[in-house]
């Protein structure tokens, strides 16, 4: 039983990844998502996730920000991105 929180600024790309997790992944249970750093770091905080599915390229902040902003934290992290840089 794990809980997922996916952090992508596209809609498409949350829902795409959101499928696929709950179709092939029977053991993440509960999934959350975010669209932005400052909603993620929100999420984080009151979901407390097992995994982070993040995005490592997006507006204003990037998937470094929202890790750099973080003390610490007590989850894997799966960085996801459709740039081949």
């Amino acid at each position: 039983m794990l809980k997922a929180l996916l952090v992508d600024d596209e809609e498409k790309a949350r829902d795409i990844l959101l499928f696929h997790i709950e179709n092939g992944i029977p053991e993440i249970t509960q999934i959350a998502t975010a669209a932005s750093v400052p909603e993620a770091l929100q999420r984080i905080k009151s979901f407390q996730p097992d995994l982070l599915f993040l995005d490592i390229v997006m507006p204003q902040q990037d998937g470094f920000d929202l890790l750099n902003a973080l003390s610490d934290w007590d989850f894997d992290v799966i960085f996801t991105t459709p740039h081949d840089q």
